[in-house]
């Protein structure tokens, strides 16, 4: 899969508010499973 081809999904997640610099920006973070090198490996992404 290249980058940002495809979107992705995942089973769990959660979605917070950072302010930096007075400004408020959105932050997702998902965590999954995929199948790595034949095994089902736990994926985080933020």
């Amino acid at each position: 899969m290249a980058w940002l081809e495809e979107t992705e999904r995942f089973e769990r997640g959660w979605v917070a508010v950072a302010a930096v610099d007075g400004q408020e920006i959105k932050v997702r973070h998902g965590i999954g499973r995929r199948d790595v090198y034949g095994r089902l490996r736990v994926r985080s992404v933020t």
